[in-house]
């Protein structure tokens, strides 16, 4: 028995057009999203700990931060250059001077504080 068509178009090969269509479009913009919020993640986890140890290694052994930021990013992997802003109150040498180091990676920022 035939059943009547009540004007309605024919669905069959539909759904492999919305899976291409919905599906892989809004799939590739959340994977690119995800890679974007992980590379910023590990840009400010790398930020972090230049921060911190840049500023240790100047403290302790009188390293330039330069390098130590250069060196822990190679370990991080990042190709990026730190932007570093040093500066010691009042002057870098005496005891009891206040040492500070902001640094900058990509669009991540980081700080860290020293008593000399």
């Amino acid at each position: 028995m035939r059943t009547k068509s009540l004007g309605f178009a024919d669905d069959r090969g539909s759904v492999v057009l919305e899976f291409l269509a919905f599906g892989l479009l809004l799939q590739v913009s959340v994977l690119m999203w995800l890679i974007n919020i992980s590379n910023l993640q590990g840009q400010q986890i790398a930020a972090e700990s230049v921060a911190r140890h840049s500023l240790r290694a100047y403290v302790l052994s009188g390293t330039q931060p330069q390098i130590s930021a250069e060196q822990i990013l190679n370990d991080f992997g990042i190709k990026l250059q730190p932007q570093l802003s040093f500066t010691c109150e009042p002057d870098c040498d005496s005891t009891g001077s206040i040492v500070r180091l902001q640094v900058m990676v990509g669009a991540a920022k980081a700080q860290a504080v020293a008593v000399r």
